[in-house]
């Protein structure tokens, strides 16, 4: 009996909330949400209480009315099932009950709409910088070989003098790092210490677009990069001789060419001169410009502005990095890429203790080995591997006969003045040079201990 009693009351209590709610939802409903066709439903709209339906038994006019409020979101749902005319409700945590288009086939639903209805939101193309990138200044030895990673872009400038130790040190690096392909291969200027490795490169990897100054040289070591940099055009690779002004965007890091503006025929003073820009960090990589190639910068307005990073100019020769260009570019950190007791007395003391003035920290290959620039694109941190490239030890000779004196290693001209068109290869003038460092004829202009460069 009490069993009886208890079953009725809560079903008498379940009527009276259902009537509530018809009570509330008539009175809510038409002033709370507009109706869509008055003579079928309401929509429920933010926060208000609407009949979204209350049709025939089969549900049809529900079908109809969901078609049309489906995917306006809901709070809760309360409906009535048609064959057993039971209450029933929903709420969005519940799993699939987010919008009417889940209460399908129900004769009636009384629906309660989205307190905060979230808008579609279209997405708004936007040139948002990668959100990181990596410079590595590779250890190659005495030459310049730079990888930039930007996202999945691989950049590579430079690639070293092509000997067995640095080609070795820049492909397993290169390997190392899971390299697939490479975006873009730039080659600064044609002398050896720079594009020497870039034949190997390109014969082991896609490289997408190849950029140049537009020089040539009658070296065998421009001729076997020309020779690689064809049969990667032949294959889809894109060649570009870039000048001041050219710019470009690799996955939020953005390149502009700063020198030179043409060419002067000074192999050096011609080289490429980039800038690495990604959010507030930018990188000034030099190649082997000289101090004239950083006059013509200064001279351009607004050109060189201040710098997080600086690849030191011509490893560190006493020809780049005047107190002017430093004073413009006033870099926090420098990086010279140089080989341990190369020849030419790279890095000049006279350029690191112009660094050091300006309160520059300066790491150098040849004693910290591969130089790693890790950044967010608004701050940044360097760390060293330690050298990886052995330099070639070579033993003392035994005594043996005299040295060449300056008359045999140079010619008739020696008597007079020599000069650049006295000799027919490159090899000659070098001999020349050899046999009085001191160059008493001027024949190596820029002072890198290689003389008359432009001859085969």
């Amino acid at each position: 009996m009490r069993q009886h009693t208890a079953m009725f009351t809560l079903s008498l209590l379940g009527g009276v909330f259902a009537l509530g709610l018809l009570a509330l939802a008539w009175m809510l409903g038409p002033g709370a949400s507009q109706a869509e066709d008055a003579t079928m439903h309401n929509c429920p709209q933010p926060g208000k209480w609407a009949i979204a339906v209350w049709g025939g038994d089969d549900g049809t006019d529900a079908d109809q009315a969901l078609a049309t409020c489906g995917e306006g979101a809901v709070v809760a749902a309360y409906s009535i099932d048609p064959q057993t005319q039971a209450w029933s409700r929903w709420f969005v945590d519940q799993p699939g009950i987010s919008t009417l288009s889940t209460l399908n086939k129900w004769q009636g639903v009384l629906a309660l709409g989205s307190f905060e209805p979230t808008p579609p939101v279209t997405p708004i193309p936007s040139s948002t910088p990668a959100l990181a990138f990596n410079v590595y200044f590779i250890d190659v030895g005495q030459g310049d070989a730079t990888l930039i990673e930007a996202g999945d872009t691989a950049i590579l400038v430079d690639g070293g003098d092509g000997s067995v130790e640095a080609q070795d040190s820049l492909e397993d690096f290169l390997q190392a790092w899971h390299i697939q392909d490479i975006d873009l291969m730039v080659a600064t200027h044609p002398h050896a210490d720079h594009i020497g490795g870039l034949p190997g490169v390109l014969a082991l990897y896609d490289v997408h677009e190849i950029w140049t100054n537009g020089e040539t040289s009658g070296s065998q070591t421009y001729g076997d990069f020309a020779l690689a940099v064809a049969q990667e055009q032949a294959a889809g690779a894109t060649l570009r001789e870039v000048t001041r002004g050219y710019t470009a965007e690799f996955d939020g890091l953005d390149i502009a060419v700063f020198h030179p503006p043409s060419l002067t025929g000074d192999t050096n003073e011609d080289s490429l001169v980039l800038r690495l820009t990604c959010g507030m960090m930018d990188i000034l990589l030099v190649g082997d410009a000289t101090t004239d190639s950083e006059a013509s910068m200064l001279a351009e307005e607004g050109l060189l502005t201040d710098v997080e990073v600086l690849k030191v100019g011509h490893h560190g020769s006493n020809t780049s990095t005047s107190d002017a260009f430093l004073t413009a570019v006033t870099p926090e950190d420098a990086v010279i890429s140089v080989g341990a007791g190369n020849t030419y007395g790279h890095p000049s003391q006279q350029t690191l203790d112009r660094l050091a003035a300006h309160g520059v920290t300066v790491y150098r290959t040849d004693e910290d080995g591969t130089v790693t620039l890790t950044s967010d694109c608004n701050t940044y941190s360097i760390t060293t591997s330690g050298p990886a490239v052995t330099p070639t030890v070579t033993p003392v000779p035994s005594p043996g006969p005299p040295p060449i004196s300056l008359e045999e290693a140079c010619g008739p001209c020696a008597a007079t003045d020599c000069n650049c068109s006295d000799f027919d290869t490159q090899a000659e003038a070098q001999a020349c040079l050899n046999a009085d460092p001191t160059d008493p004829f001027n024949l190596d202009g820029d002072n890198d201990g290689i003389p008359c460069e432009s001859l085969p």
